[in-house]
């Protein structure tokens, strides 16, 4: 689940096996890894993701990142997720743990994959994706399980562009979707592979907010957080798991059936002929450079 390689895109595939610090005033950190983190004074975290080039969701980046998500949950008042990568939030999934996969390895990929989503859709505490750079695919669902999208605009991409790669993505990533933007647009935008620049994802609901730069987006995104923390954590978690349950559970119930039907749709002769000629197409590329 990855970007495209269009004219208009960024490219963000890379092979598997391939920072800075905000300026925030902390009280403690953990720097080293995929994943550092750092909490701010008023007692929320930041999350940034590390994985350089792209921050593509390898299995290795997933587990890292699944276990400080449990960690923030259970010890921080809030969580702000964003990248220490100075154009990109996330570029989705890594495409070699989809193609000639082993098939353990395959079915525990997308068991984590599944895993940090509840995580960030169901947390207990708010959300807030700060996305300091394009948002596609696996980023525009990460940001989507998010309580508050602040993005930084207006050339930056996010959508969720799987079909373009000849993958669909399954009912609990087009649905988040929906729930922002509505049925009509997110079925064109599901269907077409869209990506969408961050003031057209502003005008139709995908992201709450657009700002000049990164540090205006930490700044909304302290703003903002600050407001969510002023409610009671009982009443906000309450109120948006009254929303959120219906699909969390039908996830959550169904687990080892969803990884089934995407080792199933992956393992295709045609989608993997498709992912391999995508990946083919990158390393000509590369060697053009």
């Amino acid at each position: 689940m990855r970007m495209i390689l269009k004219p208009n895109f960024i490219s963000s595939i890379v092979p598997r096996g391939h920072s800075t610090v905000r300026n925030f005033a902390t009280n403690s950190a953990r720097l080293s890894g995929l994943v550092q983190t750092k909490v701010h004074d008023n007692g929320y975290t930041v999350l940034s993701m590390n994985k350089k080039p792209v921050n593509s969701l390898s299995l290795e980046f997933l587990k890292e990142l699944d276990k400080e998500l449990e960690l923030v949950q259970t010890n921080s008042k809030g969580l702000v997720l964003t990248s220490t990568m100075p154009t990109i939030f996330c570029a989705g999934l890594e495409i070699t743990e989809m193609y000639q996969p082993d098939l353990a390895r395959l079915r525990e990929f997308w068991y984590t994959v599944q895993g940090v989503f509840l995580k960030i859709y169901g947390c207990k505490i708010p959300t807030v994706a700060c996305m300091n750079g394009h948002s596609l695919a696996g980023g525009c669902f990460l940001a989507l399980a998010c309580d508050y999208r602040v993005m930084v605009g207006p050339k930056y991409l996010v959508g969720l562009n799987e079909t373009q790669l000849g993958i669909a993505a399954p009912f609990w990533i087009q649905e988040p979707m929906t729930q922002a933007i509505g049925f009509r647009k997110s079925l064109l935008a599901l269907m077409l592979g869209t990506a969408f620049n961050a003031q057209e994802a502003l005008n139709i609901g995908l992201i709450d907010e657009m700002v000049a730069n990164t540090e205006e987006a930490h700044k909304q995104s302290d703003v903002i957080m600050t407001k969510f923390l002023k409610i009671p954590s009982l009443a906000y978690h309450q109120t948006k798991m009254q929303m959120r349950n219906d699909l969390y559970n039908r996830l959550n119930d169904n687990r080892e059936k969803d990884v089934d039907n995407f080792v199933d749709f992956i393992m295709l002769p045609s989608v993997q002929a498709q992912l391999g000629a995508y990946l083919e197409a990158l390393k000509n590329k590369a060697k053009k450079k």
